[in-house]
């Protein structure tokens, strides 16, 4: 259900306080008030799913948050992270970095490295991803809209992506 001129961002891995979807789904939602519509395709469950869904709700982004449940199926995850423009992690990162990148995803993180896995490292501003200033729903809004409008950076940052699973 995303049309031409939208986008689609991920996140993929457990559905916790912890990680902050609540600042991406507000993201989505000073977008979509930009005139970019951004969808968000979640992939994975946890405790946190039923709030997110009353925030999408009042925010009135429903419909461009997509649960997608929990999948481990390495053909599901490739077509859900191939056909995303961005992976977006607002906190606690890790191997879900490395799992974008191989399929040419351009990740988005918070710059409080401290708080992410190791991973986080392969992650190089303008080359793989970008970063945004922690706990910063503004910047956070921004650093997706520079990275998807008016075109996708994917098409022009995929081959670094996968460069760096294939060469580290």
């Amino acid at each position: 259900g995303v049309g031409q001129d939208e986008r689609l961002v991920v996140f993929t891995g457990r559905l916790q306080a912890a990680k902050r979807l609540d600042l991406l789904i507000e993201a989505i939602s000073l977008l979509k008030a930009r005139g970019n519509v951004v969808h968000v395709a979640l992939v994975g469950h946890g405790a946190e799913r039923e709030t997110l869904a009353k925030l999408a709700d009042q925010l009135n982004v429903a419909p461009l948050i997509h649960f997608l449940g929990e999948s481990y199926e390495e053909r599901y995850l490739g077509l859900v992270l191939g056909a995303s423009d961005l992976c977006v992690i607002p906190s606690g990162a890790g191997l879900s970095v490395m799992h974008a990148l191989a399929f040419g995803t351009l990740v988005l993180l918070h710059d409080h490295l401290d708080q992410h896995g190791p991973e986080w490292e392969a992650v190089q501003d303008g080359v793989t991803g970008a970063f945004y200033r922690h706990g910063d729903v503004l910047d956070l809004a921004l650093k997706m809209e520079q990275q998807l409008f008016p075109t996708s950076a994917k098409a022009r940052m995929a081959p670094a992506c996968r460069a760096v699973i294939r060469d580290r």
